[in-house]
């Protein structure tokens, strides 16, 4: 909430209300667990909000995260997540 409080009565996955209370907040980042949904992601994106998710060390978790549309991933194993990043890349071309 903007109070910094966290909401009582809110899902647990990043929807509509969460996003209104991210903005009330002058976030402009919005960090969530793995659970976050492709649609979720376009929701915050739509509002301007970039979507990071935590705490990934699987590098299989992170591309299906990004084919979602994720922005950024927090992780524990830097090294892994930097190496399956450059590898969606190198595929790309």
């Amino acid at each position: 909430m903007s109070d910094g409080k966290k909401p009582s009565g809110f899902a647990k996955e990043l929807n509509v209300r969460w996003l209104d209370e991210l903005q009330k907040a002058g976030a402009k980042v919005a960090v969530w667990s793995e659970k976050v949904s492709s649609e979720a992601v376009q929701l915050a994106h739509n509002r301007g909000l970039k979507v990071w998710v935590y705490t990934i060390d699987d590098p299989a978790l992170a591309n299906e995260l990004l084919d979602r549309g994720v922005d950024g991933i927090i992780t524990n194993n830097t090294s892994l997540i930097r190496k399956t990043i450059a590898l969606r890349r190198h595929k790309a071309r």
